[in-house]
């Protein structure tokens, strides 16, 4: 008999280890910058080409999209791109990137698995006017999913680019990070939920 595998397996464990990874390289560009004689808010407004947005977005697109899903998947009482009171609205510094990525991983820590709904549950991503073009069929403000199909079409992908895109714009910073990095290889075997 086979073990099934809720919405909270494919996210939660996933996205609170990978974004305890997002602190880590955060602290090395803080590290690489003083070791330097550089200004380390300065990583904020890099990006690779011009016309792509700039690491501080690529690190609040992260934590937004941990953050966000939940409403869609959850039946907690939390509300999509709203923020605790103590939490940063819009960080200004890789400290409050930190703060504001720490909120999350407590909130998700704080979820158990009965708070998520069924892979096959219906679900509706609202798609603003302005990416509406980017989705067939949004016109009408929403994309329907199933919980699973949204995890695995947007969540997932969309979570894993930022945050590859982070770790791109920060190699071309020069940053010492690399794949073991992403891989959180220091504590491969040791990291639990």
């Amino acid at each position: 008999m086979s073990a099934s595998i809720s919405t909270y397996d494919l996210t939660v464990p996933i996205l609170v280890r990978n974004l305890e990874l997002l602190n880590i390289i955060i602290d090395k560009a803080i590290k690489h910058a003083e070791d330097n004689g550089k200004d380390p808010e300065a990583f904020l407004e890099a990006h690779i080409i011009d016309d792509m947005l700039p690491l501080s977005f690529q690190f609040q697109t992260c934590n937004r999209t941990a953050h966000g899903m939940l409403p869609l998947i959850t039946t907690s009482a939390i509300e999509a791109d709203k923020t605790h009171k103590d939490n940063i609205e819009e960080p200004k510094t890789l400290a409050e990137h930190k703060t504001r990525v720490n909120y999350t991983i407590s909130l998700l820590r704080s979820l158990q698995k009965e708070d998520f709904v069924e892979a096959s549950t219906e679900t509706r991503l609202p798609v603003p006017p302005s990416s509406q073009a980017a989705f067939p069929g949004a016109s009408k403000g929403y994309v329907k999913f199933t919980a699973l199909s949204y995890l695995q079409k947007y969540v997932v992908p969309t979570f894993f680019f930022h945050m590859v895109t982070a770790y791109d714009i920060l190699r071309k910073e020069g940053v010492p990070v690399g794949k073991f990095d992403f891989l959180g290889a220091e504590d491969f075997e040791a990291w639990e939920m």
